[in-house]
């Protein structure tokens, strides 16, 4: 939605979420840009439209289990990686300092490094 689509850059604010939207995949493409003026009204019959067809479109061609998997996989991904970070910001065991020191240094570069970790993490947790 582009409110205020009677200020002067509106017209440019609808043309970059088209193009965002292009960057998505194929059949994550199709997401109506609707236009209004919350102070006149004008736009928001074309909105309550776009959302009621977007939401049939929605529910008629996605598989919904297919899809919660695929937020959760996404989801369960995320909370990995943010624990993955608090242990690697939070490590102070003394030879996970000296390999900060190694890529600091240039010794081991970070995938080499990333890799270390990796492994003392998930072998100590086996």
């Amino acid at each position: 939605v582009v409110n205020k689509a009677d200020s002067p850059l509106a017209q440019r604010t609808e043309r970059q979420l088209k193009a965002m939207l292009q960057l998505r995949r194929e059949e994550d493409q199709h997401v109506p840009v609707v236009n209004t003026v919350a102070t006149t009204g004008a736009g928001v019959a074309d909105l309550a439209e776009a959302i009621i067809a977007t939401g049939k479109l929605k529910f008629k061609n996605i598989n919904q289990p297919e899809r919660l998997m695929r937020r959760s996989r996404h989801l369960m991904a995320q909370e990995a990686a943010e624990r993955i970070k608090q242990l690697v910001l939070n490590d102070q065991q003394p030879a996970t300092l000296e390999l900060y020191k190694s890529v600091a240094s240039g010794e081991c570069n970070y995938s080499q490094a990333v890799t270390i970790l990796m492994w003392r993490y998930f072998e100590s947790s086996a």
